[in-house]
């Protein structure tokens, strides 16, 4: 039998928009009618678009397709191949966080300023969680109503915030949109505040929450968090459960704030 034939032409990205180079992948193609029809292309990455050749074609041209590249997410599309036409897919790749290696920048780094503690004494995760929110909160104009960062963790942290920053926050309906607060806890003597007490910004993925806090002075701390693997997955494409963990995982937030938000945290990854 016979069958029409066109070519499929990927073009890898990485989160921070240059090609993929020097990584082995493979591309698998699961036919949708004929599993006969089933085809596999391994290749290396050099920096170009990857052309499969040959692959069948309208109206055998349906098919569902697995994109593996080491060291990043897999992820599928499903393509329609039309007869000596090729189908161009330029895709973003997200690379696996737990081999991504991070790189950031010196100490002088305002992220670091307003720290409680030294920088020193911060794991890699908590470094990266830091710079994601302060690079968020500066893009969004809010980075100047903090007062002090007590305490960080890989997807979020506990900063003292002005007086006035509810307030603004509440103010912000254009930005923000009230939220549950319920999940968010406080060491005494801060105490949630349960009415009007958290927000979220109205980003589709990697939204910052915005929970608030008070003790018997009247004083405001903020935890600030950004949590969102549903939402992250579903960017990418990524398949099946390889984004997983209570929090979001630092290194991926990074780079959906790259690639989707145009937000730079100020450090890099390879």
């Amino acid at each position: 039998m016979e069958f029409n034939h066109g070519s499929i032409l990927i073009d890898a990205i990485s989160a921070s928009g240059a090609r993929i180079t020097g990584a082995k992948a493979s591309f698998l193609l699961y036919n949708h009618r004929l599993r006969s029809l089933d085809s596999a292309f391994r290749v290396k990455l050099a920096g170009s678009p990857v052309l499969l050749a040959e692959v069948p074609a309208f109206p055998y041209g349906s098919a569902e397709i697995i994109m593996d590249i080491e060291r990043y997410y897999p992820k599928k599309r499903f393509v329609n191949v039309q007869p000596d036409d090729a189908t161009e897919l330029s895709e973003v790749f997200f690379l696996d966080s737990k081999t991504a290696k991070p790189k950031f920048p010196a100490k002088s780094h305002p992220a670091y300023a307003k720290l409680a503690t030294p920088v020193s004494e911060l794991s890699d995760l908590q470094k990266a969680g830091l710079l994601n929110l302060h690079a968020k909160a500066t893009a969004i104009g809010i980075v100047q109503h903090i007062e002090s960062v007590i305490e960080v963790r890989p997807a979020r942290l506990f900063a003292k915030v002005s007086d006035d920053f509810l307030d603004i926050i509440r103010d912000s309906t254009d930005l923000f949109h009230e939220a549950s607060g319920i999940s968010h806890t406080f060491n005494k003597p801060w105490r949630r505040i349960e009415k009007g007490g958290s927000f979220k910004t109205r980003d589709r993925q990697a939204n910052l929450q915005l929970t608030f806090a008070t003790n018997s002075d009247n004083q405001l701390l903020v935890d600030m968090d950004i949590d969102d693997n549903q939402g992250i997955a579903h960017a990418f494409d990524v398949i099946g459960h390889a984004l997983t963990g209570a929090d979001t995982h630092p290194y991926n937030i990074q780079q959906v704030l790259l690639s989707l938000q145009g937000i730079d945290p100020g450090y890099s990854l390879s």
